[in-house]
């Protein structure tokens, strides 16, 4: 789950004032709008392993680190604390128990997500991530804990052999920036949730569709959204989709990462 790590590259005067004025997400899409019909900036390769791990440095990775180098603790607990609200109201409302069920976490970074289905009584988590030191980290921190397995791979790669009741893929789809890679990526998903499993995805979900809108230091695309129309359609094997809209980042002044929420039953 990352945002943007290098966001004061072009504009920082105008970024600055758009956080300063709530107005910093409308300003990305903006500046995405640009980039991706304007200026038509294409990336030269995508983002690999290797960027990942520069990325995560160290074993002692954090939640503030998961988002971007140099986050404080306030921006990174209400971000974190904004999507579980929205989750556990949906679990709720829903009528739907974590207990016992078997959960796919992808893009796991420093364990958030994990740490959060155990506390629901999840019985088995698959932990996927794409940063070898990442992975390690992971290996590392929950060694010992039964029903807890990381995968080093990226998402499209990971073959369980089985289904799950519960995938959670927050603030990971948007980096998958090739198209191709990406609806194979969802479609392997759909194939990996079990008939009424639920599938929780974060990231945008406007009405733009392939819009990018974060890049690295040297221009490559490292976050590229699709539109909620894009994901329906290659959701069609589920049976609802739904998304909540998370306003969380009207509430600081810091940049917080895309946090809408999409639900989507088998």
């Amino acid at each position: 789950m990352h945002t943007d790590a290098h966001r004061y590259d072009r504009w920082p005067r105008l970024t600055a004032i758009a956080l300063r004025w709530k107005l910093y997400r409308p300003f990305k899409i903006l500046r995405g709008v640009l980039r991706t019909y304007i200026f038509k900036k294409h990336y030269s390769s995508p983002i690999d392993h290797d960027w990942w791990d520069s990325f995560y440095v160290g074993q002692d990775i954090s939640d503030a680190q998961t988002i971007a180098p140099g986050t404080t603790p306030f921006p990174t607990m209400l971000h974190y604390n904004s999507i579980e609200n929205i989750i556990l109201a949906h679990l709720f409302n829903q009528r739907i128990t974590i207990e016992g069920c078997s959960v796919l976490d992808l893009g796991s970074g420093a364990g958030h997500w994990i740490d959060f289905y155990r506390s629901l009584g999840a019985a088995h988590i698959d932990g996927v991530e794409i940063s070898t030191n990442a992975a390690t980290a992971l290996n590392l921190r929950y060694a010992g804990i039964s029903g807890i397995t990381i995968h080093n791979c990226p998402a499209a790669e990971f073959d369980s052999g089985r289904q799950f009741d519960v995938i959670n893929a927050i603030g990971v789809m948007f980096h998958i920036v090739d198209d191709g890679e990406f609806e194979r990526t969802v479609t392997k998903l759909t194939d990996l949730l079990r008939p009424g499993g639920l599938l929780i995805v974060g990231g945008h979900f406007g009405w733009l569709d392939n819009l990018n809108v974060q890049f690295d230091a040297s221009g490559r695309i490292n976050k590229r959204l699709r539109s909620l129309r894009h994901w329906r359609k290659l959701l069609s094997a589920c049976a609802t989709v739904r998304v909540y809209r998370n306003r969380a980042f009207r509430l600081i002044d810091a940049p917080l990462p895309e946090n809408n929420i999409l639900m989507a039953c088998k």
